[in-house]
């Protein structure tokens, strides 16, 4: 009977470890969409989408985001996305510039469907679309995953002792037997 219910535990625990991994990427989709749309909404200007931004109007996007408070979003990296793959703005200035078509249809699928986001190499990306005056783009923030996981981390680790426990369990039992 002790094994049982420590099998359920360990089951329990790893699916409420699982909603709760899901639940913090959902809400960090949905505050880069509340980030876009209420700070970086209000900086960048129509004609910032139209083509690469000028080394001095990156700058003054900059600044602005510091002056916003960008910082204490949680999200450490910004670049703004034309269809085509063209980078319009990066706080990465190796970006800037850079066209990049293999882009073109993760942003397509954006401005038809609404924000994304995808885990590569440790970065949580969210992909949301981003609208200054009839000028549409897409806007992606980035931020550490390690941020996102670590509110799932002690869920985790209580399956893995539970797990442990349960099969310490059966493996008395069956020597018991």
């Amino acid at each position: 009977m002790f094994a049982l219910l420590l099998g359920i535990g360990t089951v329990a625990s790893w699916s409420i470890g699982t909603r709760t991994l899901s639940a913090a990427r959902t809400q960090a989709t949905t505050d880069a969409g509340t980030v876009t749309g209420t700070v970086i909404a209000g900086i960048i200007t129509s004609s910032d989408l139209t083509a690469p931004v000028a080394p001095s109007r990156a700058r003054e996007i900059d600044d602005a985001l510091q002056k916003s408070g960008f910082s204490s979003t949680g999200f450490d990296k910004i670049t703004i996305w034309l269809e085509d793959g063209t980078v319009v703005y990066s706080t990465d200035r190796n970006l800037l510039a850079a066209r990049v078509p293999s882009e073109t249809s993760r942003i397509r699928l954006v401005l038809r469907d609404g924000a994304t986001s995808e885990v590569d190499q440790g970065t949580f990306a969210t992909f949301v679309p981003l609208t200054a005056g009839t000028a549409d783009a897409v806007a992606e923030l980035d931020r550490p995953y390690a941020s996102i996981t670590e509110r799932a981390q002690p869920l985790r680790l209580a399956t893995g002792l539970l797990l442990i426990l349960f099969l310490c369990t059966l493996y008395i039992v069956y020597r018991l037997s």
